[in-house]
């Protein structure tokens, strides 16, 4: 069974969060409550909220949409996925050549 790949998972979830996020915050405009959805879009972008912070853009009450923290959140989780995949084919490839000593 082939092993889906993390890289692609972690960073399709990243969009798809970034694309729930702008929704959150809009939603206002059909009576929901602002200040809440401002604060639930911050925490559904999960590592990009991070990102802000750490960059001073923003706080937890105020959600703004801003592309460059986006992108930067994406390529965390590329870069997270790409990792745990390198790590993951190692550990296979060391349990294929033990396999193959045993069987010598």
């Amino acid at each position: 069974m082939k092993r889906f790949k993390l890289t692609v998972i972690l960073t399709v979830v990243q969009i798809c969060l970034g694309a729930t996020a702008i929704i959150i915050d809009k939603s206002h405009l059909n009576g929901l409550g602002e200040g809440s959805n401002q604060e639930i879009a911050n925490l559904v972008t999960n590592i990009e909220f991070y990102i802000k912070n750490w960059l001073g853009i923003d706080d937890i009450v105020n959600y703004n949409f801003n592309f460059l923290t986006y992108l930067l959140g994406v390529v965390f989780w590329l870069f997270v996925g790409l990792l745990i995949d390198l790590i993951r084919n190692r550990i296979s490839l060391r349990s294929d050549r033990f396999e193959q000593k045993d069987r010598l």
